[in-house]
């Protein structure tokens, strides 16, 4: 048995074979990359149009705490859900949102504020109360 080492070729090519034309086409006409851009166009026009042709919503949200007043010697433990409907209805009365309105037409940079009226703006508000907790959440969107 003989020891032989493993021969192994550098050049897959014999010395008198021609070398493959490596730019026979540039990569940049190439029919996939073609089809790609063609595709990804199409697609980023659509999703494009559609995401900028809906509408704009603005919304915003605030968590406020209600608590009862509680005498000195007692500590409030158990959720009050009659004391948050009551909150509910004194956030989305009269006052509150007069009072709202005022403070933002004094505030206002554009007039456009001025043709609000506290019935619109009822309309954009919400109060809704967190479940078993002294929590309400007031939403605003429009």
């Amino acid at each position: 048995m003989e020891n032989h080492s493993p021969q192994n070729e550098f050049f897959p090519y014999p010395s008198g074979s021609p070398l493959p034309d490596i730019n026979q086409s540039h990569w940049f006409r190439s029919q996939r990359l073609i089809i790609f851009v063609i595709v990804f166009l199409v697609g980023a026009t659509a999703g494009l149009a559609y995401t900028y042709s809906s509408p704009a919503i603005y919304s915003s949200t605030a968590t406020l705490l209600t608590l009862v007043m509680t005498s000195i010697d007692q500590e409030a433990t158990v959720a009050d859900i009659q004391h948050v409907a009551i909150q509910k209805q004194i956030l989305l009365g009269d006052e509150v949102v007069s009072e709202t309105l005022v403070r933002l037409k004094s505030a206002a940079v554009n007039n456009a504020l001025f043709l609000l009226a506290p019935s619109y703006i009822r309309c954009l508000l919400d109060v809704v109360p967190v479940n078993e907790t002294n929590l309400v959440e007031a939403r605003a969107e429009g």
